[in-house]
């Protein structure tokens, strides 16, 4: 539905209209004319949304977790495409170079759509990526 063009949701709504008014009892048709253009309007404010989030989603976000956290004093990091981060090995390079406490750490890994990651996945930002610390305890 919300992939239709303006033209479209103008005929569509044209269409509905005619129904209600053929169709629909005299006392009805009012109120259904107000809340069908309220729910067309509510779509087409949905569709500008859903446009305007995908263009945002360009950025690739990681979470973070544990110690990780509290070495980049952020819960989420938010990645451009101007990094040029494609792969795994490219993620962690970039944030050594970024946090280099990081570097501290005995080993740190990426999970990708929750499951570890080798250095060669290709990487995109529909995944959901997170930077694993190491784990302690026994």
């Amino acid at each position: 539905f919300f992939n239709l063009s303006n033209e479209s949701m103008g005929l569509l709504l044209a269409l509905l209209l005619h129904i209600i008014r053929k169709y629909a009892s005299a006392q009805f048709q009012k109120p259904l004319i107000i809340l069908l253009k309220f729910v067309l309007n509510q779509m087409q404010l949905c569709k500008l949304y859903l446009c305007k989030k995908q263009a945002l989603k360009a950025i690739m976000e990681v979470l973070l977790f544990g110690i990780s956290k509290e070495i980049t004093g952020q819960k989420i990091l938010d990645l451009s495409k101007d990094n040029q981060i494609n792969t795994v090995l490219d993620l962690k390079k970039w944030i050594l170079k970024k946090y280099p406490e990081m570097g501290n750490l005995n080993s740190f890994a990426i999970a990708v759509d929750q499951e570890y990651a080798n250095d060669d996945l290709q990487l995109s930002d529909q995944q959901e990526i997170a930077l694993i610390p190491p784990v302690s305890g026994g």
